[in-house]
């Protein structure tokens, strides 16, 4: 085979404690995060929408992180990907997993609708100081062309739409994840690449290490300190 893939579905551990699926009170949506301060035992956290106040704190902006960490003293290097999707039509179902590939830059899944999503990290253009992203042609030519060697049904489907986003990116791609160091209570988990596959894994790490002050594993090579002096 010219090809060669690896597949795995994300989701949670079943044993995962009741406790850490708590329901959300609110989700600000387009908010502006304008200061975070300490309050009292808390902290208060000031945007456009007004004063939102919390015992614990968990910086989880992606690429927009690293202002919000320097406000809570600590400064993490954050470089800037401009990643591309591409959605197919609807097809009939072809995978039930989300597949990479080791000779080349690919995510592919088939969501619940049929339609596939291709992306895996090839660039767009734009910056986050204005908020412009585009499509870049000659990236996502080659994403799709990558796309369809390892799943050649993807050659019947017709393209319907293409999006960049902001992804932030830590020196050693991996994620910012615990507690900022002389902030009590205070958590971030940022620059999870692949966060499609890791996201509930890592999230349950997170959440056991903020409810109950430890992880199930270590994150000890994810900690947000780690080029504090280099």
């Amino acid at each position: 085979m010219e090809c060669t893939a690896s597949a795995r579905r994300a989701k949670l551990p079943e044993n995962t404690p009741k406790k850490y699926f708590r329901p959300v009170r609110k989700i600000f949506t387009a908010t502006e995060v304008r200061a975070i301060e300490r309050r009292g035992d808390g902290y208060s956290v000031r945007t456009d929408e007004g004063e939102i106040a919390s015992k614990r704190l968990l910086v989880a902006a992606g690429a927009w992180s690293q202002p919000l960490c320097a406000q809570l003293g600590l400064r993490i290097p954050v470089a800037l990907d401009i990643n591309i999707v591409s959605v197919t039509e609807p097809r009939p179902r072809a995978m039930k997993e989300v597949v990479t590939h080791v000779r080349g830059i690919l995510t592919l899944k088939q969501v619940a609708n049929g339609t596939f999503l291709i992306g895996g990290g090839w660039q767009g253009e734009g910056d986050l100081k204005s908020g412009r992203k585009g499509i870049a042609y000659e990236s996502a030519l080659h994403n799709i062309r990558l796309a369809t060697r390892v799943v050649p049904e993807l050659k019947r489907a017709l393209l319907v739409r293409q999006w960049a986003g902001f992804e932030g990116v830590s020196p050693d791609s991996l994620p910012y994840a615990g507690p900022i160091p002389g902030a009590d209570n205070a958590y971030v988990l940022t620059c999870a690449r692949g966060g499609w596959s890791i996201a509930p894994e890592i999230g349950r790490l997170m959440s056991g290490l903020m409810l109950d002050g430890r992880a199930d594993e270590s994150l000890e090579r994810f900690r947000p300190e780690r080029f504090a002096h280099g």
